[in-house]
């Protein structure tokens, strides 16, 4: 590996530890090529494992806010301000979105087997052909939003709030499935 190399890797990953982190990554953004690296030894950083990697472009996520057909699986978003973020086809799954403000995302597409979205603020959010098998929705935001083309039969919704805007799925009942009507 080149010294350049490694220079750009430094660059785009060191900042000081932080407490429960083993380093708080993130200068610019991921590369494709960094997940390609992962758990090789890099001189001056030691190794570096994919779930860091992803920490690092969750937190550039968090900053540009765009990042359709990204993966961010078991990436931890919680009570993040992620309003209006474009995440069409992301790769969400077990994701942490509890309490996050996704209000105007585009989640279309987006896969989120297994996310914990409770209490997340999605309100106008557009979820059309989001996979949410497994999700935990239980007191989320969900006035407004676009669930019309979404499968909720294995998705937590007990208190998730919803309006007359809500588009659910023909024969949806929301009101079987313990949701509050605001």
């Amino acid at each position: 590996m080149s010294n350049e190399t490694i220079n750009q890797i430094r660059q785009l990953l060191c900042q000081p530890d932080t407490p429960g982190l083993r380093t708080q990554a993130c200068a610019l953004c991921v590369k494709p090529w960094m997940l390609d690296m992962a758990e090789q030894s890099i001189p001056g950083l030691g190794v570096w494992s994919k779930r860091q990697l992803k920490i690092a472009e969750a937190l550039e996520l968090h900053k540009r806010r765009h990042a359709p057909g990204a993966n961010y699986s078991e990436c931890r978003f919680r009570m993040k301000e992620l309003a209006k973020a474009d995440l069409r086809a992301a790769y969400l799954s077990s994701a942490n979105l509890r309490g996050a403000n996704l209000s105007g995302a585009d989640l279309r597409g987006a896969n989120m087997f297994g996310a914990d979205l409770k209490g997340a603020d999605l309100r106008g959010a557009d979820l059309g052909w989001a996979h949410l098998r497994r999700a935990d929705l239980s007191s989320a935001n969900l006035s407004s939003a676009n669930l019309s083309s979404v499968n909720l039969a294995w998705v937590r919704l007990t208190g998730a709030r919803y309006n007359e805007h809500t588009q659910f799925p023909e024969g949806f009942d929301p009101v079987a499935r313990d949701m509050e009507r605001v």
